[in-house]
């Protein structure tokens, strides 16, 4: 009996054997489902997740180039969805457990990313901040893409999985140094030198010194034997040099050897536009208030303006130097509704905004300086140019009283402040016609007392944007200086006074057709300390001007960008 139970025991086991066998391999088949599953629906899944993220950028990229050109959210997104469908993602409706796709754009009020350009003092603002004021700034592309599941839907029983993309795309403040800047986009010539000697030579600033935005194959056209020299140009030691970029293929032999670059200078050609960075700056608001006799001048030294001190003028001579045996005529700030008379006087310009229905004409025998205002005020000034009125200084001014001497504006004036960097090739100061732009204000220094190198000097000459075809020009028969940036640009008629401007409003058929000319004789010391921004550019006469580029002129420009 008892070896019949050991048996049956004995039998029950081997009939028991093999079952952990079964289980092993039940398991084993689901671990195998679950690899295969990961590898190949996670896999597909990802590579869906790629693509959808890379037709949710380019998408986004064109649409927000359509908010920069046009401000229009119909034309973005057009431009959004034609993008997303050039990568196989076009919009539509999603049907339960079918496989599809839909894109959604967006204009969102914000998104995370751009930071307000204020800042506390002391603190330099950001390098891209809140393009605060423009319509329409941001644009966002979802895209939902409904993929297909194959080994992983027999682990969660569903059929397909949604695979989602975001882009978040921007116009933003981006602030930059503002090079020697030439805004026509498509005509021939825009930068143009037609001068045996004309030599214009750059020293310091960022490492690209010159761009020329024109799309045409000769944007640039120097003919004679003028020359820019940007050897000593960039932020680099002397002699690596700065670039020169042209927006069309004009080839660099189509300039030859009137280009001098330096050993790490490189021209470039095409490129990408450079906006105007004084679009978003208001012109002026009408000025009626015409000139008034300064506070610290009584009616019987300075009856009206403009009036004839002397150096011995107390309590204040305004800067009429000791060399100025006929005195000087002294202008202040205020409207002008004729073209001051010149011809024989040392005339001062005091601090402030000029606001000029006229034109500042200065021709042979005259002599420009800036003027120091009550209290020693060295802040500078702005003319701003309205209507066709302009500026033309000619090659024969400069050559009267203490203009046509070695007597110069010393650096002390020149500078903002003691703690204002100023180009080591200045020397002790510049002689000849010198006029100075503002240091603080509207048209002051951007970056004020963040500025790394120093407060410097901001918009000298403002040329109004709402006038069409207008010539400036400046020159001189010897030396000459200018301190503070220059800018001659036609928008379109609605860009008159007390209004912002931005570039990207403006007509390519019909604006950019301002004109500034540089020109006058053949001096080694004549400098424009600043920057220089035009619809076209000519380089005429015998110019030998040095630029000194300002390396933080951080005047902001919009640019578009991706965000997220």
């Amino acid at each position: 009996m008892m070896k019949t139970q050991k048996w049956r025991k004995t039998a029950r086991r081997r009939g028991e054997s093999g079952q952990a066998m079964v289980f092993f391999l039940l398991a084993l088949a689901v671990f195998l489902l679950g690899v295969m599953s990961f590898s190949v629906d996670m896999g597909n899944l990802w590579w869906h997740r790629q693509t959808a993220q890379t037709a949710a950028d380019a998408g986004c990229t064109a649409g927000v180039m359509d908010l920069l050109s046009t401000g229009d959210q119909t034309a973005a997104t057009n431009s959004a969805n034609f993008y997303t469908a050039k990568n196989g993602y076009t919009t539509g409706p999603l049907s339960a457990g079918q496989p599809g796709v839909a894109v959604h754009v967006t204009f969102p009020t914000s998104v995370v990313g751009p930071k307000s350009c204020t800042t506390a003092p002391g603190t330099p603002p950001p390098a891209t901040c809140v393009a605060s004021g423009v319509a329409n700034p941001y644009i966002q592309v979802n895209i939902q893409d409904r993929v297909q599941l194959y080994f992983a839907g027999m682990l969660t029983g569903g059929t397909t999985t949604d695979v989602g993309a975001q882009a978040a795309c921007g116009l933003v403040y981006s602030n930059s140094p503002v090079p020697i800047l030439i805004l026509n986009p498509t005509a021939s010539g825009t930068l143009s030198g037609n001068g045996d000697k004309a030599n214009i030579t750059v020293v310091g600033g960022p490492q690209r010194s010159i761009q020329v935005n024109s799309s045409s194959a000769s944007a640039v056209n120097m003919s004679g034997n003028p020359h820019i020299d940007l050897r000593n140009g960039g932020p680099g030691a002397a002699g690596t040099g700065s670039d020169f970029a042209v927006t069309g293929a004009e080839a660099q032999s189509g300039i030859g050897s009137n280009l001098q670059l330096g050993t790490a200078s490189r021209y470039i050609a095409p490129t990408s536009v450079i906006n105007d960075p004084y679009a978003l700056i208001a012109s002026p608001a009408t000025v009626t208030a015409l000139p008034t006799r300064p506070s610290d001048l009584a009616a019987v030294q300075c009856p009206a303006i403009p009036c004839q001190i002397f150096p011995t003028t107390a309590p204040n001579n305004h800067g009429c130097q000791q060399a100025a045996p006929d005195g000087c005529w002294l202008y202040t700030p205020g409207v002008y509704n004729a073209d001051p008379n010149l011809f024989k006087q040392v005339a001062l310009f005091d601090p402030g905004l000029y606001y000029m229905n006229a034109n500042l004409t200065a021709a042979a025998h005259t002599c420009l300086r800036p003027g120091i205002g009550p209290g020693g005020n060295n802040d500078g000034t702005t003319f701003y140019f309205h209507g066709n009125h302009t500026l033309n200084v000619g090659a024969n001014s400069g050559d009267w009283d203490v203009c046509g001497t070695s007597t110069k504006v010393p650096v002390s004036q020149l500078k903002c402040t003691a703690a204002s960097t100023l180009p080591a090739n200045v020397g002790g100061g510049i002689g000849g016609n010198v006029l100075l732009g503002p240091c603080t204000g509207p048209y002051g220094d951007p970056l004020g007392t963040n500025d790394p190198i120093g407060e410097q000097r901001g918009i000298l000459f403002f040329q109004d944007r709402s006038s069409a075809g207008v010539n400036a020009s400046y020159g001189g028969t010897g030396d000459f200086g200018l301190v503070g940036g220059g800018y001659f640009h036609y928008c379109g008629a609605a860009f008159g006074d007390g209004t912002t401007a931005p570039v990207t409003s403006c007509s390519p058929t019909t604006a950019y057709t301002d004109t500034f000319s540089l020109q006058g004789g053949s001096t080694s010391s004549s400098f424009v300390v600043g920057n220089l921004t035009t619809d076209k550019m000519g380089m005429g006469g015998n110019p030998n001007v040095t630029m000194d580029l300002n390396t933080t002129a951080a005047y902001y420009v919009v640019r578009a960008t991706l965000l997220q």
